[in-house]
């Protein structure tokens, strides 16, 4: 089977910049997809160390975060699809698997993008790792100093014990009032794990 190039309704259109790098195709079928970066900055391993990021942080959101392949409104009320995905989805809009593992793949390279922007050169475990916690919590964590003992952690370079204040962001509001959540409690420890050590 051939693969198809995917359009801009469906995923990212050729073209998406990153700030370290752009998407030159995306092309999926029922069996694998495949993104082509170019504009890395030319220096050995770093294609690799993405790809591999973006390997590892997928094999924590995808299973945690569920499919599903109709848009739905989220316990926030916020309109999502695939694998929590929010953004350009429309009410009543259904996706395949592909589009889903093309979605998944491109809103989590967008996520290591912000880490990168935040807190460039991490190895790739910990790319992983906080790229995972930007795709579910969104940048602050790892890129506004004043909310987040993580983002200042991470200023002075001290990277590992940034990595211990992953649990403390398994919260959120539950009829007005802020709570831990048993999924977001395991997701923060997966991270946590991978981010020390490098293994989940």
């Amino acid at each position: 089977m051939k693969p198809r190039e995917l359009k801009h309704a469906d995923v990212a259109a050729p073209g998406r910049r990153f700030d370290w790098a752009y998407v030159r195709g995306v092309a999926l079928d029922k069996n694998q997809a495949k993104l082509t970066l170019v504009a890395v900055p030319d220096k050995p391993g770093v294609a690799a160390r993405i790809f591999k990021a973006l390997g590892l942080a997928v094999v924590i959101a995808a299973p945690l975060e569920g499919l599903r392949q109709m848009a739905y409104y989220d316990p926030g009320g916020v309109l999502t699809a695939c694998y929590g995905d929010t953004n350009d989805v429309k009410k009543g809009q259904r996706f395949t698997m592909s589009d889903c593992h093309g979605r998944l793949s491109i809103r989590m390279l967008e996520a290591i993008d912000v880490v990168e922007r935040c807190v460039p050169g991490l190895p790739e475990h910990q790319l992983a790792a906080w790229a995972d916690a930007v795709y579910n919590l969104g940048p602050v964590i790892v890129c506004d100093p004043k909310r987040s003992t993580a983002a200042r952690l991470h200023e002075q370079h001290e990277h590992l014990l940034a990595c211990n204040e992953l649990p403390k962001w398994d919260k959120a509001r539950v009829g007005g009032v802020l709570v831990s959540l048993p999924g977001l409690t395991k997701r923060r420890e997966l991270e946590k794990q991978l981010c020390l050590s490098g293994t989940m």
